[in-house]
């Protein structure tokens, strides 16, 4: 796969995948990339203790979220139950 929805490509495609136990032969279905960024939001998430935190990693991880708002980043760390 060269692209994704959540433009997770490459190594951490990869990865994900084989976190989450997924077979070689999934394909890579708008459900399957959702459950896929649902997963690795998550893994994300669960490495930082503080709020603050949390939003740096994801910040981190994804090139689309170092404009967001911080408060709008909250809002959706506050949805993962994070």
């Amino acid at each position: 796969v060269s692209q994704s929805r959540y433009q997770v490509v490459g190594s951490t495609l990869a990865s994900v995948a084989k976190m989450m136990g997924l077979p070689d032969d999934t394909v890579f279905s708008p459900e399957v990339q959702d459950a896929m960024f649902d997963f690795w939001v998550k893994e994300t998430l669960s490495k930082g203790d503080t709020m603050g935190e949390k939003v740096k990693l994801l910040r981190g991880q994804w090139e689309g979220f170092k404009n967001v708002p911080t408060a709008q980043l909250e809002s959706v760390i506050q949805s993962y139950g994070a």
